[in-house]
């Protein structure tokens, strides 16, 4: 697992690091069941969420993916469940970036 940094191409003041694993084999969060995520990463509106609901699983997955640290990626996220939902989440091109090149390797 790593912490990517955004320094490189904003400003200090708008700086956030998120987290990527490694591998996808380090994801063994839930992939059904409700979940109630930390104020700290799902800090707009709810914070619980049906991971069997296909909205609040994009929901969820937005905030972790966006706001977790790399415990909480651990935690939170399904190997399968984020292959699943990534095309729908919303969060930062630089995070997007990152996740791809997880989730989409391009062969060599």
């Amino acid at each position: 697992m790593r912490t990517v940094t955004q320094r490189d191409v904003l400003p200090e003041r708008l700086y956030r690091p998120f987290a990527v694993p490694d591998r996808l084999d380090e994801l063994q969060g839930p992939a059904t069941g409700s979940v109630e995520l930390p104020n700290r990463i799902a800090w707009r509106g709810r914070n619980a969420f049906d991971l069997d609901i296909q909205a609040d699983a994009v929901a969820a997955y937005s905030a972790v993916l966006a706001n977790g640290t790399e415990a909480d990626v651990r935690r939170w996220v399904n190997a399968d469940l984020v292959r699943a939902v990534f095309p729908q989440v919303r969060i930062p091109r630089l995070v997007r970036q990152e996740w791809e090149r997880l989730l989409y390797p391009i062969p060599v």
